[in-house]
């Protein structure tokens, strides 16, 4: 038997309780919508800007009218082959000071739409690279707060994308190809793994090969070694 006072009392530590638990389990988005905090694929519409979301607990990409939620850490083997990637990349800068433009690893996203969409609901597409690259001439048209975001409002040049445990090789071509239908000019998948790679242009059908040094044309002087990339894992044990 409990007093009213016991009940009221009760209840405000559950409404309190309950606030503590959604908020530590989920994920708040512009709007105040929530999902949960755990990697999966959830149901979000209108787009939300993610540029205006906190929580930096996963990688979150908008696929419309999904919000997908992934785990930050690596598992040890892609952990290695990312910090590859980050040598090859500031060796290209180090070698090609003058080229311009600005490369970017899976820290940053890109928010964009179909050239068909309308922009009045949002970006239906804000979606993340493991590696890409922005050519002088976008990069010079962004403004300084534009770029100071998490997802840049422009389409990159080039696109990589990484199998890893947590991005299957299927989700990669997938996400690879919207960029490219989007305006994006060269996109690569790589499976090291499988040892193969997916080379997509621009107007043209994707193409498979087996793993190796691949040069882009509109990256200026810079080759992605693939092979390399997986012998950093392999080196590692892993």
């Amino acid at each position: 038997m409990r007093s009213y006072r016991q009940i009221k009392a009760q209840s405000e530590i559950d409404r309190v309780t309950s606030r503590a638990s959604i908020m530590g389990r989920s994920i708040q988005l512009p709007g105040g919508a929530h999902v949960p905090a755990v990697p999966g694929r959830y149901h979000v519409v209108p787009p939300p800007d993610l540029n205006e979301v906190t929580d930096k607990r996963f990688f979150l990409e908008y696929d419309f009218p999904f919000v997908i939620v992934r785990e930050i850490a690596l598992e040890s083997g892609s952990n290695e082959e990312a910090v590859d990637v980050v040598i090859q990349t500031s060796n290209w800068k180090t070698k090609h000071p003058n080229v311009g433009g600005f490369f970017v690893l899976d820290r940053t996203g890109f928010q964009f739409n179909h050239p068909s969409a309308s922009h009045e609901d949002g970006c239906h597409f804000q979606l993340i690279p493991s590696i890409s690259y922005v050519d002088r001439r976008t990069w010079s048209s962004l403004s300084d707060q534009d770029k100071d975001k998490a997802y840049l409002p422009c389409i990159p040049t080039v696109v990589v994308g990484l199998v890893t445990l947590t991005e299957a090789l299927k989700d990669l071509q997938t996400k690879v190809s919207k960029f490219v239908t989007c305006g994006t000019r060269e996109g690569l998948v790589v499976d090291t793994r499988d040892n193969r790679v997916w080379i997509f242009n621009q107007g043209e059908e994707p193409t498979f090969e087996a793993l190796d040094t691949v040069v882009f044309d509109t990256w200026t002087g810079f080759e992605l070694d693939c092979i390399a990339i997986r012998d950093a894992r392999a080196r590692a044990g892993l």
